[in-house]
């Protein structure tokens, strides 16, 4: 466990010590299954390994004690999205974790973040029902899709087909 999930802990329960260990929340691979991002709960800590070593590439508390609610990697897995209660995505590095500077804003928080096939643009829905594409190169919003936003509860769920031309998304109200 890092040095700064430790000392948190201890300062949240200065009397269980078999309480200084997070759980798993999220996994992802990247293409072609040579790395594994990993996203722990209650810290929040992205730590992204080589599986053919199992050596651990960094371990990267997240931006803003962010609760993620998704993780995954850019096709070319280069780089790791993680998105949630910040209201924004993240881009990180998948090597070293150094932020890639790019943040994506939502109203509300995201609650799921997916990317198409060929890397070319990301999809991401959030708890007001509001559903987003964005362009994977500029990072810019493409357009918001308002038929999502029924104001009936969040995106729950998001699938893009094959091309990337459509969009299924299910919220509260099915």
């Amino acid at each position: 466990m890092p040095q700064f999930e430790m000392k948190d802990w201890k300062a949240l329960y200065p009397k269980v010590e078999e309480m200084l260990d997070n759980f798993v929340l999220h996994l992802a691979f990247a293409n072609g299954g040579q790395k594994l991002a990993m996203v722990e709960f209650p810290q929040p800590v992205v730590t992204s390994w080589n599986v053919a070593t199992g050596q651990r590439h960094f371990d990267r508390e997240v931006i803003d004690h962010d609760t993620v609610v998704d993780v995954f990697y850019s096709p070319g897995g280069e780089h790791i999205y993680i998105g949630g209660n910040s209201r924004c995505i993240n881009l990180i590095d998948s090597v070293s974790g150094n932020s890639r500077g790019r943040r994506l804003f939502h109203r509300d928080y995201i609650s799921r973040i997916r990317m198409t096939k060929n890397g070319e643009r990301l999809v991401s829905g959030a708890i007001d029902g509001e559903v987003c594409v964005w362009d994977a190169t500029t990072h810019g919003r493409m357009r918001p899709l308002n038929s999502f936003r029924t104001g009936q509860g969040a995106v729950r769920d998001l699938s893009l087909s094959y091309d990337g031309f459509l969009c299924a998304a299910g919220n509260d109200s099915g």
